[in-house]
């Protein structure tokens, strides 16, 4: 059996996840539009230039080079990052990993609280 989730743990405790600062919202609205992984027989793949073409025809949503480029960046990170997070144990990617000194300050005070 799988562990759960963070994700399944955060939202059966009914709570939302905390998210990251969205500089783009725009671009990540059409990312979720587009779909952001493709499914495949092996699974998802990233969004592909052919089929974000597509989805710009479809809908009659036309993006700049550099928008173009970034959505199917922004896709190919999404199910990275989709990846890495099945550990249920990672922590969100945009949380900064605390330096040695922040480690140690946190342990000593730890250590003061269990002494109480």
């Amino acid at each position: 059996m799988e562990p759960e989730s963070r994700l399944s743990r955060i939202l059966a405790k009914g709570d939302q996840p905390e998210l990251p600062p969205d500089p783009l919202p725009e671009l990540t609205a059409i990312l979720m539009d587009a779909g952001p992984t493709q499914p495949s027989g092996m699974g998802p793949v990233p969004l592909t230039a052919t089929e974000l073409r597509a989805w710009q025809q479809g809908t009659a949503t036309y993006l700049t080079r550099w928008e173009f480029r970034l959505v199917l960046r922004l896709s190919a990170e999404y199910l990275a990052e989709l990846q890495r997070a099945s550990d249920p144990l990672r922590p969100p990617p945009w949380i900064n990993k605390p330096t040695p000194e922040r480690r140690v300050s946190v342990a000593k005070h730890i250590r003061n609280l269990l002494r109480d």
